[in-house]
């Protein structure tokens, strides 16, 4: 009944004349008479009506709760560290620059390295041609290889072949 109110109500809004006469045995609903004030009436329309109880199922029935499983995105992060290969930041001789840039260098860049350290490196450097400034995850390396270019010395980054799998 309620539904018929409503609708009538909204009709009578629009300026139409509106009519309801007795419930329909047939359908279950009422039968609502339309007509314009400035048009010609309208043809009479059935309006579906459902009793309360009909009504409070269909609601229960139609709602569906979905919980959205959010990623844990720490653990697939640390996997895809754990899973990635180790590489080395190489730094390459050159004898341009004087051992105390380099070892400062290499501090100021790798903050993991302390001025021993630093200057154990310069030293194999010089010895060997190479050495080994680092181990770290590619993009670090990376960074590492840039920021050393960046102070004027040569570096280059490969894979750790101990840590192979």
């Amino acid at each position: 009944m309620w539904s018929t109110v409503f609708l009538a109500l909204a009709l009578l809004s629009r300026g139409d004349a509106v009519r309801v006469a007795r419930p329909s045995p047939l359908r279950g609903g009422h039968i609502v008479t339309i007509s314009s004030r400035v048009a010609a009436p309208r043809a009479a329309s059935l309006v579906h009506m459902s009793s309360p109880e009909r009504e409070t199922k269909k609601r229960s029935s139609r709602l569906a709760t979905i919980d959205r499983v959010k990623p844990d995105t720490e653990t697939s992060a640390k996997e895809k560290v754990e899973n990635e290969p180790i590489w080395r930041v190489l730094l390459h001789n050159d004898d341009v620059h004087t051992f105390d840039y380099v070892s400062m260098s290499i501090v100021k860049v790798v903050k993991t390295v302390s001025r021993k350290k630093a200057y154990k490196i310069t030293i194999e450097c010089h010895m060997s041609g190479i050495a080994t400034v680092t181990t770290t995850w590619k993009q670090q390396a990376k960074s590492y290889c840039m920021g050393l270019q960046k102070m004027g010395l040569t570096s280059s980054i490969a894979p750790d072949p101990s840590m192979s799998q």
